[in-house]
């Protein structure tokens, strides 16, 4: 049995190095029979075990022979009876397999799973691992990295027979992993971690206020702050030390522990109600103990950077060390916890990190632990902490805040409080515009180079954020500006008219301001962005001004705006024939489209028409609707042509008319007697509409029988039978010919 009853997350890492996954089949015989039943998910339901496979309420699990039922420590108030009752509520049986049943608890399966067989070897690796989760809720088998298991245990679910259903798992069991709000493993739970003999080492997470763990050993918490020391993994091989805080050790803490090397701090007594004493403890066959005494212990220093000191260099707040500590003989004491003298100054965390917090001095200490009633040695370290950094101020030599290019002005910077770091760092936001003799240092000279405004930033060498800045404006005034263009000229094309992009220039190049505005004497002709892009408009001519914002100088040029004239058009496609089919309502319409030359031409409005309305009509978008059988010709005109020319093109247009219905007689009697009447026939076909354009196609299912000619005309060949068929357009009609011999014997 593993655990009866968790609280909440039980975590074990299962490695699967030897057991490879393969499907399942439900009725395999070589799965465990003892351990419960096995259920597979068929379908993206949580599935649920047969009402039978669920626990009687009146059964109570079996313990083991070893367990002490009176020693159990006052903390663990919770009795089985005691923990909320599950209920299931269980899905039909069709939509399950059986996969693997673990007490009350049914593992379901989202991929493989390692497949027992019968000798209890694993069946070959199909497929990798899949995670596989409890059809309640309660746990699942994660795949990590490393391609083994992790059992995640979330509720109280029963355990009887997790331990024999998972047995071919237990040696490739290597941790457990408590979960935060674990608060009960009864016994039985606690003696399953025995069957798991490459197990060492538990761990806890931080929030359980439960359970503990000291160097991978697992241990109870009560509200006094003592540990009772609940189990040992088997494959823990390195010493260890029992805190001076432990009151007792579980009966079946050192259940199949091969080998133990276990430190007691001298002076250390368990309470008599305590399953195993320190006398017991060393009878334990493999568990060897021994007594720490204060004379093992020679010395303890602390280093940084592997150099023994006694102080540290002058901290910041915010600054973080290091520090270790080194005792002698080595690995005389477990270790040491670590303090400071004063935390307002600077704090240490149990690895012997410091943090300067504030001003002030104060001592790391470092201190062993582990012997109860025993002397304990300490090393200190003295640490001197600056105060932070709060504020950072310019000031100019004179407050001139204004320079000419070669310009130079002198800044200077202090921090307060002044017994702060006065480090400081410099920077300018524009190295074209201003110079810095330095980037350090408590001042700086800055040199004007060029038109434009800069910031100076003064920054703190050790709290960033701690800033302050100085702007400096490079003045040169314009003395003129020029165009990159004289006069020119745009076209009104289609559909977007012509534009320009025109640059005016300040000078000297290194103005202060070069920024100018433009604008249009006529912005019905030809408009100006901000930007100086001149769009034409209308016809006609416009006058394009920039003035400098500095002090009003200006250039200007004319812009002339001139149409484009069609000069051809083309009308596509080359043919179009259309039908007019009751069959295909839609073959009787058909889309004509005109290009222009150029075609950018200003204006791109063409007008249509149709020389042969009854045949074929056009509308003013050029879509053409067949209304007789015959040729139209189709026009399109512009009326943009050079000096108002109109410009035109056409197409023929072919409009068929299809056969709607066709009747020929249905029966014909022939006579193989060439002298009579009867051994040839014409079929005369009537169609609809009469006007129809489709041709007449005449053929014989059988011209051994009959044959007939392109005109209907059928002519007996032998004695038999045959059909006539004729098809006009999509429609067809039948008359069947019957032979005979009337020849007079």
């Amino acid at each position: 049995m593993l655990m009866k009853r968790v609280t909440s997350t039980v975590l074990v890492c299962v490695m699967l190095l030897s057991l490879l996954p393969v499907p399942v089949r439900a009725d395999d015989e070589s799965l465990p029979q003892e351990g419960g039943e096995l259920f597979v998910q068929t379908n993206d339901e949580s599935p649920q075990p047969p009402d039978d496979a669920l626990p009687q309420e009146d059964e109570e699990p079996a313990r083991q022979e070893d367990e002490d039922d009176t020693a159990r420590p006052e903390t663990l108030e919770s009795e089985d009876e005691d923990l909320p009752e599950q209920t299931e509520e269980p899905l039909p049986r069709e939509d399950v397999i059986p996969l693997l049943r673990i007490g009350g608890l049914s593992l379901m399966q989202s991929g493989a799973l390692p497949l027992m067989q019968a000798d209890g070897n694993s069946a070959a690796q199909e497929s990798e691992p899949v995670r596989i989760e409890a059809k309640d809720g309660s746990f699942a088998l994660e795949p990590t990295s490393d391609g083994s298991y992790c059992l995640r245990i979330y509720m109280d679910p029963v355990f009887d027979d997790l331990l024999e259903t998972v047995e071919p798992y237990s040696d490739n069991v290597t941790a457990a992993y408590i979960g935060a709000e674990v608060n009960y493993l009864d016994d039985s739970g606690r003696n399953s971690f025995s069957a798991f003999s490459h197990l060492a080492a538990f761990e806890v997470d931080p929030d359980n206020k439960s359970y503990t763990t000291i160097d991978g050993v697992l241990f109870n918490l009560n509200s006094s702050g003592t540990t009772q020391l609940m189990y040992y993994p088997p494959a823990k091989t390195d010493p260890f030390t029992l805190p001076d805080s432990t009151v007792w050790i579980d009966g079946a803490a050192f259940n199949n522990v091969p080998q133990a090397i276990i430190n007691v701090p001298v002076g250390l007594e368990l309470p008599s109600a305590s399953p195993i004493s320190i006398e017991s403890l060393q009878e334990i066959s493999g568990v060897e103990v021994s007594i720490l005494h204060t004379s093992d212990v020679e010395s303890v220093v602390i280093r940084f950077q592997d150099d023994t000191i006694s102080s540290l260099p002058v901290l910041d707040a915010g600054d973080t060390r290091s520090l270790s500590a080194l005792v002698e003989p080595a690995g005389a004491l477990p270790g040491v916890t670590w303090s400071s003298s004063n935390d307002a100054v600077a704090t240490v965390d149990s690895d012997g990190k410091v943090t300067a917090v504030g001003k002030g001095s104060a001592d790391i200490i470092a201190t062993t632990v582990g012997l109860k009633g025993t002397e304990h040695l300490s090393a200190s370290c003295a640490v001197e902490v600056r105060p932070r950094v709060t504020d950072v101020t310019i000031a100019s030599e004179d407050g001139r805040a204004a320079l000419i290019p070669d310009e130079a002005l002198t800044l200077s910077a202090s921090v307060a409080p002044a017994d702060a770091n006065p480090g400081l760092i410099w920077s300018v936001s524009d190295p074209g515009v201003l110079s810095l003799s330095s980037d350090t240092g408590s001042s700086v000279t800055v040199t004007a180079l060029s038109a434009g405004t800069a910031t100076v930033t003064a920054a703190s060498v050790k709290y960033s954020a701690m800033v302050d800045t100085y702007e400096i404006t490079v003045s040169v005034p314009v003395t003129g500006v020029t165009l990159n263009t004289g006069d020119f000229t745009l076209y009104l094309t289609n559909p977007v008219s012509e534009t320009k992009q025109l640059t005016a220039t300040a000078h000297p190049e290194n103005a202060t301001n070069p920024r100018v505005s433009w604008s249009s004497s006529d912005t019905a002709v030809a408009t100006v962005s901000p930007t100086g892009l001149v769009s034409a408009v209308s016809k006609g001519s416009a006058t394009i001004t920039a003035v400098s914002e500095d002090n009003g100088e200006a250039a200007s040029c004319v812009v002339s705006v001139q149409e484009v004239d069609v000069s051809g058009l083309a009308i596509a496609p080359a043919a179009l024939n259309l039908r007019i089919d009751p069959t295909l309502p839609t073959a009787k319409y058909g889309q004509l489209s005109v290009s222009l030359d150029p075609v950018d031409a200003t204006w791109q409005d063409v007008a249509w028409a149709s020389l042969a309305p009854e045949i074929a009509v056009v509308d003013q978008n050029g879509k053409v609707t067949a209304v007789g059988g015959g040729d139209a010709i189709i026009i399109a005109t512009s009326t943009h042509g050079a000096d108002g020319a109109l410009v035109t093109a056409q197409r023929k247009v072919t409009v068929e008319v299809g056969a709607a219905s066709i009747s020929i007689p249905q029966t014909l009697a022939l006579s193989l007697n060439k002298e009579s009447a009867d051994s040839q026939a014409t079929l005369t076909a009537t169609v609809e509409p009469a006007n129809s354009t489709d041709a007449l196609n005449w053929a014989s299912s059988n011209e051994s029988v009959a044959t007939v000619d392109a005109d209907g005309k059928v002519t007996a060949v032998s004695e038999g039978s045959a059909t006539i068929t004729v098809t006009c357009g999509s429609v067809k009609a039948a008359c069947a010919v019957t032979v005979t011999d009337y020849q007079v014997k």
